[in-house]
């Protein structure tokens, strides 16, 4: 995800959690710090003064955001709609 960042100029990325995996939610927490740690997240990654990219955390049904859900949803039937390739 940092590498695509990268090429399109991202700063953040998200995972997004299912509640069904909310068991996952420590672990994955664990991993980012541990990628932060090692220079992989966050600012000046892997030394490049020019390369900012974190992840905040999980977000999902763990967290109740039904807004994003809605949102996204939203998103995706506006992108099928004006689809070229599906006339």
């Amino acid at each position: 995800m940092a590498i695509a960042g990268y090429a399109i100029g991202a700063q953040t990325g998200i995972v997004y959690l299912r509640a069904e995996y909310a068991y996952l939610n420590a672990m994955l927490e664990s991993v980012l710090e541990k990628r932060r740690q090692d220079g992989l997240l966050g600012k000046g990654i892997l030394g490049k003064a020019d390369f900012d990219f974190d992840i905040p955390g999980p977000r999902g049904g763990t967290q109740g955001d039904r807004p994003h859900r809605a949102a996204a949803r939203a998103a995706n039937r506006e992108r099928s709609r004006s689809n070229p390739t599906s006339a």
